[in-house]
């Protein structure tokens, strides 16, 4: 299913093993997205309104998603079409964070695992077959937004860890937590994973979780920075001198060409 605004960047989200059509079959004995809407949020899970422990979901960052395959003009049937995955390219963005809508139970916690990748565009029948061919990119930095959620005196506080091949695993999510992490290259996808059932805590291998908010944000290039300075000193007589210099600050993006307007390097 694709989601978003026509006019920006949108997200195509897809269960970890889908069905690949173009090898046939029922798309029922794979995995299959469900959204769900409670008040304004729209939440999705895999296989139902959650993702359970086992399952995940594949979060694609793309651009000019045709807008009759967008939610919510998407209908069942043609979410059904992996040939309705129709887009032009893909989103690269060092950053990206996404909402837990809700757990259950709703105090959490659930352990999930986000692993980060640099794909190519690859719409409609291809994109299946694209799954498995993307290049893995390091998690270099993360942000954890702690939504206090309690069941008597029972509080989980979330917490996370980069592992040694550069994926994210965040610990004692519950309801309502925002997970924020920065790539150390660009990345166009996401795997989200729950993993409650292999984390070695007890008591959380059956919890479930599902998505309810997803944002992609990209950095804009600065321009060049120029700053001038004037410069007196006095010695104990009273005789002064002055002179003037500028410091130049280089842009980043595309203005990053260790040249600044007016300063001599």
């Amino acid at each position: 299913m694709m989601f978003g605004s026509p006019t920006s960047a949108q997200i195509v989200v897809i269960g970890e093993d889908p069905l690949n059509q173009s090898q046939g079959g029922n798309i029922t004995t794979k995995d299959v997205l469900n959204i769900s809407q409670a008040g304004s949020t729209t939440s999705f899970g895999v296989n139902g309104n959650q993702i359970n422990p086992g399952e995940g979901a594949f979060i694609t960052f793309v651009t000019g998603a045709n807008t009759n395959f967008l939610v919510p003009n998407l209908d069942q049937n043609e979410a059904d079409v992996e040939a309705n995955i129709d887009f032009t390219g893909v989103f690269n963005t060092n950053t990206a964070s996404f909402t837990v809508n809700q757990t259950n139970p709703g105090v959490g916690p659930v352990t999930v695992k986000i692993t980060a990748f640099n794909t190519t565009a690859e719409p409609g029948v291809n994109f299946v077959d694209g799954l498995t061919s993307d290049t893995h990119v390091n998690i270099a930095s993360f942000s954890l937004t702690d939504f206090v959620v309690k069941t008597g005196n029972t509080q989980y506080t979330p917490s996370a860890t980069i592992d040694a091949d550069g994926n994210l695993i965040i610990t004692g999510l519950s309801t309502g937590d925002k997970v924020s992490w920065t790539t150390s290259g660009t990345h166009d996808r996401v795997l989200i994973e729950n993993i409650s059932d292999a984390d070695g805590i007890t008591g959380n291998d059956n919890n479930t979780f599902d998505i309810g908010g997803f944002s992609l944000s990209q950095a804009q290039p600065a321009p060049d920075e120029k700053l001038d300075f004037t410069v007196q000193i006095a010695d104990f007589d009273g005789d002064t001198a002055s002179d003037s210099f500028s410091i130049g600050i280089d842009g980043t993006g595309i203005f990053n060409d260790n040249h600044v307007e007016g300063v001599i390097a």
